[in-house]
């Protein structure tokens, strides 16, 4: 055990010394080894101790901390900037280009802009006007023309199928017309109603005539395959056969035609109608004004009756 203990102590001896430890000659560092080996069976271990313990002062009872001696107040010189000078500089093109570039993009912008709202109102011009000429070229619409009238003779048949003097009591009669489509696609026609009218002792006498089927008319053809005829039958009676012999008879009628439109609405066309007639003349035909047909509309008074 001693060997053990003079062979650490001669290593020690051999180490070069600690920072800030003085060197000792071997035979005291032996000596010292020796004692220190003793001393370390025999002497009971001491605490260590603290390094750097807190110098503060403890705080008081009041919850406040006293300042220590060593926190004291340290005076601070605050300097002032240095003066700065700006100097005017020469700009170039592209200093006015970022200046002014922004104000001028959105000038441009803005005309822009305004171009191209102004082409898109012509845009919606022309779109306009196709639409109107296209309704224009799909339009539907009924005439009526080629009027006529014929009938009995107004005389009695007396032997061998020769006139005699005597009128006719009463006497037959009809008037024709043809219904045309002039457009260039099909036309359906829902209701065709005709109003006639006789005049009696001052007042308008009006017959109704009906006729509620349908009818397809083909487009318009120069063979004339569009028209569709129709025959109102007119009865004279009494002083009626007469007038219609000597100063001509006078009568009014009114066509009215309804049918589907090119999209699909019903549509209603009035063809207001003077007519005159007298034996051996020419029949007059002639349009009546506005008025009338609102004189007609009012004097429907009968049911309707479809024609023979």
């Amino acid at each position: 055990m001693r060997k053990g203990l003079v062979i650490f102590a001669l290593f020690l001896a051999a180490m070069p010394p600690m920072p800030g430890q003085t060197t000792k000659p071997s035979a005291q560092s032996a000596n010292n080894a020796n004692s220190q080996s003793q001393s370390s069976q025999n002497t009971p271990a001491k605490s260590p101790t603290v390094i750097g313990a807190n110098k503060q002062a403890v705080s008081s009872n009041n919850g406040h901390e006293e300042p220590a001696a060593d926190d004291r107040e340290h005076s601070v010189k605050l300097t002032s900037l240095p003066p700065v000078t700006l100097a005017d500089k020469h700009k170039t093109f592209w200093d006015y280009f970022l200046d002014w570039g922004p104000w001028a993009f959105g000038l441009v912008t803005a005309i822009a802009a305004g171009l191209q709202i102004w082409l898109l109102f012509r845009t919606w011009e022309a779109i306009n006007r196709q639409a109107n000429l296209q309704k224009l070229i799909t339009k539907q619409w009924v005439d009526v023309g080629n009027w006529s009238i014929g009938g009995d003779e107004p005389w009695e048949i007396g032997p061998g199928f020769k006139k005699t003097d005597t009128l006719k009591q009463s006497m037959s009669m009809g008037i024709s017309f043809h219904i045309l489509n002039p457009t260039l696609y099909p036309l359906t026609i829902e209701r065709i109603v005709v109003f006639v009218g006789k005049r009696k002792q001052f007042k308008w006498k009006w017959k109704t005539f009906h006729d509620s089927r349908e009818l397809i008319l083909p487009p318009s053809s120069p063979s004339g395959e569009n028209a569709e005829v129709y025959t109102i039958p007119i009865r004279l009676e009494g002083d009626e056969v007469w007038r219609y012999t000597k100063s001509g008879f006078y009568l009014r009628m009114h066509v009215r035609i309804i049918y589907s439109g090119s999209e699909g609405e019903a549509t209603r066309q009035d063809f207001p109608m003077d007519i005159t007639f007298k034996e051996k003349a020419q029949p007059v035909f002639a349009r009546y004004s506005d008025r009338r047909v609102k004189e007609v509309a009012e004097g429907e008074q009968h049911e309707p009756q479809n024609p023979d």
